[in-house]
């Protein structure tokens, strides 16, 4: 239901980003959530041309649906090796579109998706790397917040990496509380 409105709101930033440069063409499947009046009213105004392919035709749509059946196939193999709660399965297609990020791909002529955004050869970062989703690892605890005897580590799941923060994601294991955190120790044999 909230289509239109995600969509106006990544036109504006891809607008904003490629200026002079406008969005002109939009391609969807042939779903009732794209083919309202608002849409095509919203296309109209603004001068975008939207394409529609048949209704449950997803192979119409190439590359695209390709890759989303990747992702849901990456995180569903690393949810299942990794035997998570359901619960953290978002977690899970998160970090499998930050893998498929920074990937090269023949799409991109030897280019992962970032480095084509950025119009650059980009140095995957070897951190997002080292560790396996839903690995055991041990976040760091440091000085003050542990006192004098305390442990110096904290069991935690890796969830994964988190592109906002540039650092990982965990969960504690005993507390369940979600948090980033930069400096962990990985026992990537261990689920």
């Amino acid at each position: 239901a909230d289509t239109l409105i995600s969509f106006k709101a990544n036109q504006r930033r891809l607008d904003n980003k490629y200026y002079p440069s406008r969005l002109a063409v939009v391609r969807t499947d042939g779903e009732a959530v794209y083919t309202s009046r608002e849409w095509e009213e919203h296309c109209e105004q603004n001068g975008i041309e939207h394409e529609i392919s048949g209704r449950h035709k997803h192979g119409q749509n190439g590359t695209v649906e390709r890759r989303m059946d990747t992702l849901g196939n990456m995180a569903r193999a690393m949810a299942t090796a990794s035997n998570i709660p359901e619960r953290l399965f978002p977690h899970a297609l998160v970090y499998a579109n930050t893998l498929i990020n920074n990937i090269p791909t023949k799409a991109n002529d030897g280019m992962s998706p970032n480095e084509k955004d950025a119009g650059m050869k980009l140095n995957v970062h070897k951190r997002i790397m080292q560790g396996f989703f839903g690995n055991l690892c041990f976040a760091h605890v440091y000085a003050p917040e542990r006192g004098k005897h305390g442990d110096r580590g904290v069991p935690c799941t890796n969830l994964g990496w988190d592109d906002a923060n540039n650092v990982w994601l965990v969960e504690e294991w005993e507390s369940k509380r979600i948090y980033c955190t930069a400096d962990l120790t990985f026992h990537p044999r261990t689920y």
